[in-house]
């Protein structure tokens, strides 16, 4: 256990929430935009460049030396060329966020000029970027997709913002993606728009028409709930949402994002499930989590007749302090009548990240949950622990730094995501109709793991469920973008042999159908598995397609150039081909 928590020690001023606070919109409005000279801003790069390097435990783990000097060029010939100083921040930004490190990052909160925002909240559904939000002025445009942002489409404005972004992985640059591009002076930064006064809009309206919204830069005088949620505005600003402060009750998974409940459940009589929105690790002011759970589990062993499934919901909870959620899972372990497969669910999202990424390693090692949702913001392995590693000498910006390695997974990887069981973003029909993907699979008792489908009806079922839900998140195309098995601990190692002796099992067995159901499976799964390629081609060289054999044979060779069967095989195939069409 000693150990256990060492992985967890995540200081609750180092909360990536609050350095998002602290970086993004808490600046004050600049009286002069020519301040520092270019020379002072390339010291300035010169010093978070070295800084970095020193003190960083890792600085090449996820991205490549030639690639970070690269990016440091760049930044430095961007400040060469500068007009303005937005220009010279948003490159050394991007010199921070190019290490896709989410607890390293630059704050700027003493630097002025950078509390202003565009009173709108966007979203990036699986069908395109819609408006969630917006100043009350405009709400009857709630629900239109935006076509521009500024000076470029939509899709870009949200690339170019996501060069600012702190983050292990893509999927936590869509979490911060519309924060960023709502802050006057980076989106201005960036080049998205031509002053950090004014923000254009083209949208298509929900009754499919075009139209254009201009938003001009606002000062939010309160709380910033605005990095709360999915349509939340900031408090101080006239707002309206999709759901909040109108004729519209908020869908269950969003009813209690106002910053004042950091976890909280409700028992769903209808689908007999207990619901438990877990949103920030930290205590309330009201009632400690310890208080909360032993609470909730009360509730649970008293009505358990009448639940029968445990759902988890981390979708809104970017960390806090991780040893606290160890007593917790003991609960949950410990009460069989929660920890079984298909009656125990988390929920998992873009803005799963920091210690909730840890817990939810916790729960793949140790109960039997299944993942419903997004990737996680963040894989087991990552670097937190951030320090404050000094200002810089012109700017007076703060740089801080991961100081640790956390690692929770066997054997060791450079993994950047945990992918779900079963896939259930939203898309925007989705959100503003109230539905929850998540929640209406598991009531439906659609999210099963492609392992349990294929030992309970064979190979060709396991193939079709996972063609069916594997999702193409378009990006990280080199992992998994669904978990397939149940338990992570050699669980894909065990599952990539297993499937493959099934195969070899049927060929041996003449059940040449199932044989090829189940390799193929294998290739998909794993299709980086030289010896999955290797067993594939196999197949069809024992069916005769000899062709078919020979291109998996140098399949399986690209991904291993020491595969000497492949080199062999190939040899007596082309040999054999070459033969048959002398005769």
């Amino acid at each position: 256990m000693k150990s256990l928590s060492k992985k967890y020690v995540l200081r609750k001023n180092h909360l990536l929430s609050l350095v998002l606070l602290l970086c993004t919109f808490s600046m004050v409005h600049t009286q002069n935009s020519t301040q520092f000279t270019r020379q002072q801003w390339l010291e300035d790069l010169n010093w978070v460049t070295k800084t970095l390097r020193d003190k960083h435990p890792d600085i090449f783990y996820r991205i490549s030396k030639d690639d970070f000097e690269r990016t440091v060029a760049q930044a430095e010939q961007k400040i060469r060329n500068s007009h303005f100083e937005e220009e010279c921040l948003t490159a050394i930004r991007q010199v921070v966020a190019s290490l896709r490190d989410g607890h390293t990052s630059l704050n700027a909160n003493n630097l002025q000029g950078y509390s202003d925002i565009f009173p709108v909240r966007l979203y990036e559904f699986t069908d395109g970027i819609f408006i969630t939000g917006i100043a009350e002025e405009h709400a009857k445009y709630i629900g239109s997709r935006v076509i521009k942002i500024g000076q470029l489409s939509a899709e870009e404005a949200f690339k170019r913002a996501g060069t600012l972004a702190y983050a292990d992985n893509d999927f936590y640059k869509k979490e911060q993606v519309p924060l960023i591009v709502i802050t006057c002076k980076l989106t201005y930064g960036l080049g998205i728009t031509e002053t950090a006064k004014k923000l254009p809009l083209l949208i298509e309206t929900v009754d499919g028409m075009e139209d254009e919204i201009v938003l001009f830069a606002v000062t939010p005088t309160g709380a910033n709930n605005i990095l709360r949620g999915m349509d939340i505005g900031p408090e101080g600003i006239p707002f309206a949402s999709a759901f909040t402060g109108r004729e519209k009750e908020s869908p269950l998974f969003l009813k209690h994002l106002d910053g004042n409940h950091n976890y909280w459940f409700e028992h769903d009589n209808e689908h007999k499930a207990m619901y438990v929105q877990f949103n920030l690790i930290r205590h309330q002011q009201n009632e400690s989590f310890e208080k909360f759970y032993q609470r909730m589990f009360e509730y649970f062993d008293y009505n358990a007749d009448n639940i029968d499934k445990f759902i988890l919901d981390l979708r809104f909870n970017d960390g806090g302090n991780g040893p606290m959620v160890l007593p917790f899972i003991n609960e949950i372990i410990k009460r069989e009548n929660i920890n079984r497969l298909g009656h125990l669910y988390t929920l998992i999202g873009r803005r799963s990240f920091s210690a909730a990424v840890l817990l939810v390693a916790e729960m793949m090692l140790h109960t039997q949950t299944l993942l419903v949702g997004e990737p996680t913001g963040a894989a087991q392995n990552m670097f937190s622990d951030m320090v404050n590693r000094g200002t810089l000498p012109n700017s007076g910006a703060t740089l801080f730094v991961s100081s640790e390695y956390f690692n929770i997974v066997w054997p060791a990887g450079k993994n950047s995501i945990i992918p779900p069981h079963y896939p259930a973003p939203f898309s925007s029909s989705d959100f503003f109709s109230g539905a929850d993907p998540a929640l209406e699979a598991i009531f439906t008792d659609g999210v099963k793991a492609v392992e349990t489908v294929l030992h309970a009806n064979g190979p060709k079922p396991a193939l079709n469920f996972f063609n069916e839900i594997n999702y193409d998140w378009g990006v990280h195309k080199n992992e998994l973008n669904i978990t397939p098995f149940t338990f992570p601990i050699s669980a894909k190692y065990n599952f990539e042999s297993a499937v493959n002796n099934m195969g070899y099992d049927y060929m041996n067995q003449n059940k040449m159908e199932e044989a090829r159901f189940a390799f193929e499976l294998n290739v998909k799964v794993f299709p980086n598995s030289f010896n999955g390629w290797d067993s594939y081609a196999e197949y069809f060289m024992r069916t005769g397609d000899n062709p078919a054999a020979i291109q998996y044979y140098k399949k399986s060779l690209e991904l291993n150039p020491d595969n000497e069967n492949a080199v062999k095989m190939i040899a007596q195939l082309e040999k054999m081909m070459n033969m048959e069409s002398k005769q």
